[in-house]
């Protein structure tokens, strides 16, 4: 869903957008997930609406100024609860990142990010008016390392995020005391190619209950995945998937509640 002006200038110099768009910033793999702004992951539809100013900084390092509105009846931007935008201060987001994709050795990607979301966290609960900026700050990296001449490649990718300010756990229903932690992570490893064609990858990601952001990855859990794809014809390829999330903090007497999905999809491109 995309409806936006653009510009950009030659020699992959500075580009903007203005309007409705999609952004996406995510550890590459088979499984590729992203913590924080990673809109339209797999099957789902997300977007921005703002704008994205990119620009060349230094030695193959570019930046990302993104302003974002949310609506106050929500928006296409992945935002879990307690965050609210009923406030009309809380409806600008902005998103600060540098980002290069410069080599330097097996390193193919580095990543470190800001998003600033003022007045936006009910901290005691959507019905108590208190309400605290969200401020996250993220970090990833990726790297590849060929396994053989000319086939099979590894690709392996890290990144790691924490927020700054998070809802209290009475606001959210974990069960516990106090303010909810904010620290998420994931690890990813793919080979491509292992078969002429075939690819396959593993995820593992633990989020907690105050990271808010993730298109990919719920709050208050652990995520382990296994993804094959196989590109059969030019224009058709299958992929099998095969995942676990499990609830990390759940009240007292209460079991974690614990999902298992399997799907595979054939897609075929006109």
């Amino acid at each position: 869903m995309k409806a936006y002006v653009g510009y950009q200038t030659p020699e992959n110099g500075l580009r903007l957008r203005v309007g409705r768009f999609q952004t996406a910033f995510s550890v590459p793999g088979v499984a590729s997930k992203g913590l924080d702004r990673n809109d339209s992951p797999n099957t789902d539809v997300n977007w921005t609406d703002g704008v994205h100013l990119e620009l060349p900084v230094a030695n193959g390092w570019r930046g990302h100024v993104i302003g974002q509105y949310r609506h106050r009846k929500g928006s296409g931007g992945v935002a879990y609860a307690p965050l609210d935008f009923s406030d009309r201060d809380s409806r600008g987001t902005l998103f600060l990142g540098l980002e290069s994709k410069e080599g330097l050795g097996a390193i193919t990607q580095r990543m470190l990010s800001l998003t600033w979301m003022p007045d936006s966290l009910a901290d005691r609960g959507v019905a108590d008016p208190s309400r605290e900026h969200y401020v996250t700050i993220d970090a990833r990296v990726a790297a590849q390392w060929p396994l053989r001449s000319g086939g099979a490649r590894l690709v392996a990718g890290a990144e790691l995020g924490y927020a700054l300010n998070t809802p209290q756990h009475a606001a959210i229903g974990t069960g516990s005391n106090g303010a909810a932690d904010g620290l998420a992570w994931q690890l990813q490893a793919s080979v491509y190619d292992f078969a002429p064609k075939h690819h396959i990858g593993v995820a593992f990601g633990r989020v907690d209950a105050g990271w808010l952001l993730s298109p990919d990855f719920r709050p208050n859990d652990r995520l382990a995945e296994i993804r094959y794809q196989w590109q059969f014809l030019p224009k058709t390829s299958m992929e099998l998937r095969l995942r676990e999330r499990r609830e990390l903090e759940h009240p007292i007497n209460t079991r974690a509640r614990v999902d298992h999905d399997l799907y595979v999809r054939l897609t075929h491109k006109f």
